[in-house]
């Protein structure tokens, strides 16, 4: 029991809890609510938007009238008022008296000047034709004289150039002789072979020289070796021998020294034995021999050597003689004589095989050594000749080393005066050629001084504008005179209202227009401008209502003029011609213009649009998760608005559709994302 007490006693307290929770929520929630943006939204129609154009303007003369004078002049006096109406021959104003005499005085002396001046500006032109015609006709006597002038100089130039080349002809015809390469180099090889050969003898000359001083020496040391030895050893016994030898046909007498002999036996033993050695050289050559008192011997043997080779001095070394050293042989006669007191001792003749007393080897060898050395000197005196022959036959004939340095040094100053001639001759044309050139840039610059003479020189129009300035100053003069004959008054001469005075008393007339009228004749217009905007729904001959003065009057007309003011910048001035009767100048009016657009299919309140930095948006209503649950929040949305009035907008289709709800008021500002409520009118 007493546990369902407790639980119904929790029960209840949960059942207050909740209730007490749904009753907080629910005021946090109005709370909450309360403290919202209220909006309010329309979705997108389709219509037509009409667009309403009122511009303030004034009506002003279709045609106004000006009233001038000669400017310059000073005024006295105004007679008429802005505004006033006027009719003809009314005076508008006059000007002074004196100031008008004394212009009259000046434009009388200005064109006295201009006339004096004119005919100065006469004599001068005068004079000028005279220059011109003298300076003609001395450029074309200067054109002639260039012209003899350049021909002069060409004709000298082409006598150059022939007198260079003549030169050059001249020169080319005394070319020296050059020889040529391949008798330079065979000339150079004779000589080089000739000057070997000569130096080769020369050295065989020293050498053969040498070798038959060295035959000579060794001779005459030979024979003087034959000749100690004789001495020393006597004439083979002592007595006077006469021999002689059938092959050389000589008789040798010789005689030795002894007791009762001849007084000179030792110079004639020596002279004895010289002959004796040449007999004896001559019969070994013929094959026998004479003996005298040696006891001669005929030996068919032959020394062992050559007399005339080059063999050594001393022979063998058996007693200096070669072969066997015996001295056999038959057909040699032999005889002895014998002087005793000068009685002959004997006489023998020995025909046949007999044999004479014993040779002596060293005399043998002596004599053989003696022939080998003359036969050596004998040897080197022939080759001495035959080297001088040869000598001698090479300076009969000599060979000149070649030199061609005068020829190369010839043939190099010609090649030098020819290039220095065919420069000459170069220099030359081209100086022909230049002085061809130089004809042409004078005769060019003559005729061009020729054109110029024949030019007309600027054109003087001091005589035209003088006379035309005469014209003008005339005519100022005459209405100068015109005005003071009037007394310097200027009266209207159509009716009109008066709308501009551009002059002030004591002040001079400015240029242009001293006073305008309004042409009463002519019906008014009406002048309005347009912004860039409203020139949009306004185009001309759309028809327009007026509205002129205070007094509500209401006339139509057409728009006859639309163009871009020069007055209001961004601005266009706009016309509406009144008919004839309506309205007056200076009054003020307005102009009321209207235009239907096309139908467009998405139409908002223009209040909706806002506007930021030139892009346009929109707020629209979307839902979303909030902390209470869904709830609604307003999203910005760019737009492109195609027309718009002071009431509707058109906007383009796509972002936007026929459904989506459109914010067109709040009663707070909005931003991207920010919370609203409907307002009281959709609640």
């Amino acid at each position: 029991m007493e546990f369902l007490k407790k639980k119904k006693k929790i029960l209840y307290a949960g059942c207050v809890f909740f209730v007490i929770m749904f009753l907080c929520t629910l005021l946090s929630k109005g709370i909450y609510g309360a403290s919202l943006p209220q909006v309010e939204t329309e979705k997108p129609e389709k219509r037509a938007l009409g667009h309403m154009v009122e511009a303030e303007g004034m009506v002003t003369a279709n045609r106004e009238v000006a009233v001038d004078t000669v400017s310059g002049l000073k005024v006295n006096q105004i007679y008429v008022n802005l505004g006033d109406s006027i009719s003809a021959n009314t005076l508008l104003f006059d000007v002074d008296q004196e100031d008008l005499k004394e212009k009259i005085s000046e434009q009388e002396l200005a064109i006295k000047k201009l006339e004096m001046s004119n005919e100065q500006a006469r004599q001068q032109k005068e004079l000028d034709a005279q220059k011109e015609l003298l300076a003609q006709n001395r450029s074309l006597e200067d054109y002639a004289l260039a012209d003899t002038e350049e021909d002069r100089k060409i004709e000298q130039a082409g006598d150059a150039v022939a007198k260079a080349e003549k030169k050059l002809d001249d020169h080319l015809n005394n070319q020296p002789r050059q020889t040529p390469d391949e008798e330079r180099n065979q000339k150079k090889e004779e000589y080089k072979d000739w000057d070997s050969r000569m130096k080769d003898l020369q050295k065989q000359q020293i050498s053969a020289n040498s070798e038959l001083e060295a035959a000579k020496a060794e001779e005459e040391a030979a024979r003087k070796a034959l000749d100690d030895y004789i001495a020393a050893h006597g004439d083979f016994g002592g007595g006077d021998g006469d021999s002689g030898s059938d092959s050389s046909g000589e008789d040798n007498n010789s005689g030795s020294g002894s007791s009762g002999g001849s007084p000179d036996s030792h110079d004639g033993g020596q002279e004895a034995v010289r002959e004796n050695t040449a007999q004896s050289r001559e019969g070994q050559a013929s094959g026998g021999s004479v003996s005298g008192n040696d006891g001669g011997s005929d030996g068919s043997g032959t020394a062992g050597g050559d007399s005339t080779g080059g063999d050594s001095v001393g022979g063998s070394d058996d007693g200096g003689s070669a072969g066997d050293g015996s001295s056999t042989g038959g057909g040699s006669d032999s005889g002895e004589a014998s002087d005793n007191g000068g009685t002959p001792d004997g006489g023998e003749d020995n025909t046949g095989g007999g044999s004479g007393p014993a040779a002596d080897p060293e005399r043998e060898r002596l004599e053989e050594a003696l022939k080998a050395a003359e036969a050596r000197r004998e040897s080197a005196e022939r080759r001495v000749k035959s080297i001088e022959e040869k000598l001698a036959k090479g300076n009969v004939d000599p060979k000149t080393k070649p030199d061609y340095a005068i020829e190369d040094s010839a043939w190099e100053n010609w090649e030098s005066t020819k290039k220095s001639l065919e420069d000459s001759v170069d220099s030359a044309k081209q100086n022909q050629e230049n002085s061809v050139w130089d004809k042409l840039d004078a005769m060019l610059e003559a005729k061009r001084k020729v054109e110029d003479s024949t030019l007309a020189a600027n054109p003087d129009l001091t005589l035209e504008m003088n006379q035309t300035e005469i014209a003008y100053r005339n005519e100022i003069l005459q209405k100068y005179v015109q005005l003071q004959k009037a007394d310097g008054q200027v009266f209207s001469e159509d009716n009109g209202i008066v709308t501009k005075i551009k002059i002030s008393s004591g002040e001079r007339v400015p240029d242009g227009a001293s006073v305008v009228l309004a042409d009463l004749d002519e019906s008014f217009k009406f002048r309005t401008t347009l912004t860039r905007e409203e020139k949009k729904y306004v185009d001309i001959n759309d028809t327009v209502s007026l509205k002129l003065g205070n007094s509500g009057r209401t006339v139509e007309g057409q728009v006859a003029y639309l163009a871009e003011s020069e007055s209001t910048p961004g601005g266009y001035d706009a016309i509406v011609y009144l008919p004839p009767g309506e309205g007056a100048v200076g009054q003020s009016g307005t102009m009321t213009a209207s235009s239907q657009s096309q139908s467009y299919p998405l139409t908002i309140p223009a209040k909706a649009v806002y506007t930021d930095n030139g892009i346009s948006y929109v707020f629209v209503l979307r839902k979303q998760q909030g902390i209470l649950g869904e709830e609604l929040a307003a999203s910005r949305v760019n737009v492109n608005v195609l027309d718009k009035n002071n009431k509707f907008a058109s906007i383009e289709e796509g972002t936007i559709d026929a459904d989506t709800e459109i914010i067109v008021d709040t009663t707070k500002a909005l931003e991207e994302g920010a919370v609203v409520r409907y307002g009281s009118r959709k609640e």
